[in-house]
This record gives C-alpha cells, structure tokens and sequence, in this order.
C-alpha cells in the first residue's frame, strides 16, 4: 500500500470511529463517552492534518468550501448562529 492510499484508509477508519462515538454520546450520553469523541475527534484531525501535508492541501485550498458549507449550515441548520463570525 503507497503512503496516499494508507493515509485515507486510516482516515476513512478515524472518521467512522468518530461517528460511532459519537452515537454512543446520542445513545447513552456518559462522561465517559464524551471522552471517547473528543479523542476520536482528536484523531481524526491529526490524520487530516498528515492527509494537508501529503496532498498539499493549503488553507487557501479550503477556506472557499468552508465558506460554502458554513453558508449552508446558516440556511438549513440550527446549530451556526447568526452573530457568529466565521470568516
């Protein structure tokens, strides 16, 4: 396996690890399980960070889509609110 195709591989596992604790939170919502997703949070963010680097994916690169995405959030969700400076 090349270097590319082992960083996605363990980053497509950290991303579903993430998931899994967070429903766990959803279901059980302990301490403990809260815990669970920040480390998998944690993990997952460092894969991304190791993926930036390999792929040569600037801030430059991103901030147009995050926009994007943040301006849909604001439309369709709940959860960004409008006060918030996210530019």
């Amino acid at each position: 396996m090349d270097k590319k195709t082992e960083i996605i591989t363990i980053l497509q596992e950290e991303c579903a690890e993430l998931v899994v604790a967070g429903s766990k939170i959803l279901r059980f919502g302990s301490p403990v399980n809260e815990l669970d997703f920040i480390q998998e949070m944690a993990d997952v963010l460092t894969l991304i960070h190791i993926a930036r680097e390999e792929f040569n994916i600037t801030e430059e690169d991103l901030k147009p889509r995050i926009d994007k995405k943040l301006s849909k959030l604001n439309v369709f969700s709940n959860i960004i609110d409008s006060e918030d400076d996210h530019a």
